[in-house]
């Protein structure tokens, strides 16, 4: 992809595929409105998406930045931001597994857990379901509160 186009090729992307999709008009404001902020560094981009997947769906987080945490790396970073924010559990996806061990969080206070998300299946414009394409296609099929829902059932261990 060109270096100045890529935020408009996405946009075109999504024109493309999605344009019949339920909720296409919303979902595609919210890409466009994260994709346009004031900012070309990938971390300000999926920092905003997360903000405006929330607002959209209804969920209400409290959300911070890492970046001042420059100096650790991996787990340490991870484990400094807990400690930094008194956190006393700290989630993580299911990929999570391989890279944090629950022996370093637990030595310093902090249960480690990993979430698995319940993938329900929901109507696209062919069968088979496809699952776990994005949360573009999600957001593109269902309703603000039906995304809500399914954004809230998981289980830890």
């Amino acid at each position: 992809m060109k270096q100045e186009g890529w935020k408009e090729d996405i946009l075109k992307k999504l024109r493309m595929s999605y344009s019949r999709a339920p909720y296409y008009s919303d979902c595609f404001k919210l890409v466009s409105n994260t994709l346009n902020i004031a900012s070309e560094l990938i971390s300000d981009i999926a920092f905003q998406s997360i903000l405006e997947v929330c607002n959209y769906v209804g969920l209400r987080r409290e959300f911070g930045k890492s970046s001042g945490m420059n100096d650790l790396k991996g787990e340490e970073k991870i484990i400094g931001i807990c400690l930094t924010e008194n956190a006393d559990t700290y989630i993580n996806l299911p990929g999570g597994e391989n890279i944090y061990n629950k022996d370093s969080f637990s030595k310093q206070g902090i249960t480690l857990k990993f979430i698995e998300p319940e993938i329900r299946e929901y109507k696209q414009f062919k069968e088979p379901f496809v699952p776990s394409l994005s949360i573009i296609d999600v957001l593109m099929f269902n309703s603000p509160d039906t995304v809500s829902e399914m954004i809230s059932s998981y289980t830890l261990k």
